[in-house]
């Protein structure tokens, strides 16, 4: 399922709106929760390891890609993922 529908502005614009989607990457499933459904530009990304949910987030750079924001939150294994994370969100967002 795509991750955006068309939506109709009052001022007749049509745009995306952005929705929560899952994806496993490398034998690990994320979840990747959009803090804003117009704009790409921050999510919320969550990842379950030894039973704790962790959340870290992940925002838009200057060269559009998506870097972790907030290491320090993102369990250690998983930083060395921060490409292939930004793959699977510009990705669905094609979609």
């Amino acid at each position: 399922m795509a991750i955006k529908d068309a939506i109709k502005h009052p001022n007749c614009y049509i745009c995306a709106m952005i929705r929560r989607f899952f994806k496993e990457i490398d034998s690990v499933e994320f979840e990747f929760n959009p803090m804003n459904i117009l704009k790409l530009q921050l999510f919320q990304v969550y990842v379950a390891k030894d039973e704790t949910r962790h959340r870290f987030h992940m925002e838009v750079s200057e060269d559009g890609n998506f870097k972790i924001a907030d290491p320090v939150n993102c369990p250690p294994e998983y930083l060395a993922l921060e490409f292939k994370l930004s793959q699977t969100i510009l990705q669905e967002i094609e979609v």
